[in-house]
């Protein structure tokens, strides 16, 4: 059956401020500050967390903004019934229509509904954006803006998909065939991705904090940054990206570079966007890749654009806690078709990528930490490392 976030939350009267992924990021937020500990019977704030330091740092790659086809579309309807001799009754564009437009009116019906009074960002950076928020939450807390971020991302574009669809489509960026394995990240064969949609939020507060309340502690985060990289509408800059990883990764009290005991990629199955990641990835660690487990989830999942990144945070530390590491599906003959250095209108399969240790099945592991990589049209990444 088809997931309904209002149905879930009951709103009641106040449904009408919310759009379909506004209520689908206030659901996912509320499940994680649940989850947590940080609310009370009323479903608030807990009394004894400062709210003035309890912010909402949720990010996004569209949002709300694809209501605004539903507003222009009675917009024009209505300039149709005014030209015609009718008498067609006008349709009324209520208060609330603006506000599910609105970019940061997602966030604000979060803290309106916990009680959250700190330190906030409503942030676009396309399909990193998830990523990105837990990032920027993260650096909150270190700087003592915060002491308590609910962080994530949360996207819906299958609410509109003659739009989304259409758009992406255009760009070459969706899979073009019907094998029953659209999405295959690594394969030779790729050819685009396969569109998702959901939420992922995160909990995010300083050791002590956590440890003054008896919260349980799933991971810390080791490094993290964002970047942009500056190249290109589309195609990422993988020099620029092996930078950020390696700032992310270093050890400062060795100044040796912290190898990951499993990576989940960004990977979104478009033929240059999954190679270029694995070359950023290489400049970092060199031969040592192929020790490295690989996860690509948006193989199972779709893409959920600025959904994805926190999403794959998730599943990221569900591997640290369960020991279990989900596996890429769908991928078949690992490898890449590129140019053909001694034929300049020759093609060649590169077969880097069979080389790699790319989990297939699930695999029970126990890792300890975790890399987690998301990047986005623009130029816009982010990492995080993780630790038990």
């Amino acid at each position: 059956p088809d997931f309904d976030p209002y149905e879930t939350l009951n709103l009641g009267k106040d449904k009408k401020w919310h759009s379909p992924v506004s209520a689908l990021a206030l659901l996912t937020a509320i499940e994680a500050a649940t989850s947590a500990g940080i609310l009370n019977e009323q479903g608030k704030l807990r009394d004894d967390i400062d709210a003035y330091r309890a912010g909402i740092y949720g990010y996004t790659g569209f949002g709300q903004a694809l209501r605004l086809a539903d507003l222009t579309e009675i917009v024009r309807r209505n300039l149709e019934r005014l030209r015609s001799v009718t008498g067609e009754r006008l349709e009324n564009v209520k208060p609330s229509d603006p506000i599910q437009i609105f970019p940061e009116q997602t966030n604000a019906r979060v803290a309106e509904r916990l009680g959250l009074k700190g330190k906030g960002n409503t942030g676009v950076q396309a399909c990193a954006g998830g990523g990105a928020a837990i990032v920027d939450a993260a650096d909150s807390i270190k700087s003592g803006r915060n002491r308590i971020v609910i962080a994530g991302g949360y996207e819906n574009l299958l609410t509109h998909p003659a739009v989304s669809l259409e758009a992406f489509a255009a760009m070459g960026a969706l899979s073009n065939n019907n094998s029953g394995r659209e999405s295959r990240p690594f394969d030779k064969e790729r050819d685009g991705f396969v569109m998702g949609a959901g939420a992922g939020f995160l909990v995010l507060e300083s050791r002590e904090s956590a440890m003054s309340r008896g919260a349980r502690i799933y991971a810390t985060i080791e490094g993290s940054d964002t970047a942009m990289d500056g190249r290109d509408v589309s195609i990422s800059d993988p020099e620029r990206i092996s930078a950020m990883l390696a700032s992310v990764v270093l050890d400062r009290k060795t100044n040796m570079l912290k190898v990951p005991d499993v990576a989940y990629m960004h990977a979104t199955s478009t033929p240059i966007g999954d190679r270029l990641e694995l070359e950023a990835l290489y400049r970092v660690y060199g031969e040592e890749i192929f020790n490295i487990p690989i996860v690509a989830p948006k193989s199972a999942e779709g893409h959920s654009i600025a959904a994805s990144g926190a999403i794959s945070v998730a599943e990221a530390i569900y591997a640290l806690n369960e020991g279990i590491i989900m596996p890429t599906i769908n991928l078949v003959n690992p490898g890449d078709i590129v140019k053909d250095p001694d034929n300049p209108n020759g093609t060649i399969v590169d077969y880097f990528n069979a080389d790699l240790d790319i989990v297939t099945s699930p695999r029970l592991a126990y890792p300890q930490t975790a890399l987690v990589m998301a990047s986005g049209f623009g130029g816009n990444n982010a990492a995080i490392f993780l630790r038990k």
